[in-house]
């Protein structure tokens, strides 16, 4: 059930599906495996820009770098307001999008493309830009995407906001 892409993540997921039935959609009659060793090191970074455009620009600069993230997740305004108040990260007040992204290879690889990457989200205007020192680190930038879901239930504060901005339908 697996994809020779780079990204699989689009349309039906195969593997749960047949897992999930028990043997009663498929029958499994070869497995091909391809084992790949754990990379010697991996950078988690985390990027807030004034507006969307500016880490989109910033994203096609990373690839037009010729670096290849394992992660590469964008989180506009809204979604930013949603965790704010969940999460212990420092957010600019006036950030309108976050980029986080993740890389991993060897350790001379990793520390240039992390480089690289602060130099490009500099370039297209990051308001901050931060690099995990650590796994708590880590865990806390990737804590910030996955409570979007969870945090779309719960009543939102948008004061952080700008006054011209509050007067957009939600």
């Amino acid at each position: 059930t697996g994809v020779e892409t780079m990204k699989g993540v689009a349309g039906y997921d195969l593997t749960r599906l047949i897992v999930g039935s028990e043997g009663t959609l498929a029958v499994i009659t070869a497995i091909t495996l391809r084992l790949v060793p754990k990379p010697e090191a991996q950078k988690t970074m985390l990027a807030f820009f004034p507006d969307v455009s500016s880490a989109l620009r910033a994203a096609s600069g990373v690839i037009s770098e010729r670096i290849v993230p394992t992660a590469l997740e964008f989180m506009d305004r809204r979604s930013i307001e949603c965790v704010r108040q969940e999460i212990d990260l420092s957010i600019p007040d006036e950030a309108g999008s976050m980029l986080l992204m993740e890389i991993d290879g060897d350790r001379d690889l990793v520390e240039r493309e992390t480089k690289k990457i602060g130099s490009v989200c500099r370039r297209h205007r990051a308001l901050s830009f931060q690099e995990a020192s650590d796994k708590h680190d880590t865990e806390r930038f990737w804590e910030a995407r996955r409570n979007i879901s969870p945090s779309l239930y719960r009543p939102v504060s948008y004061t952080h906001l700008r006054a011209h901005e509050t007067s957009l339908p939600l």
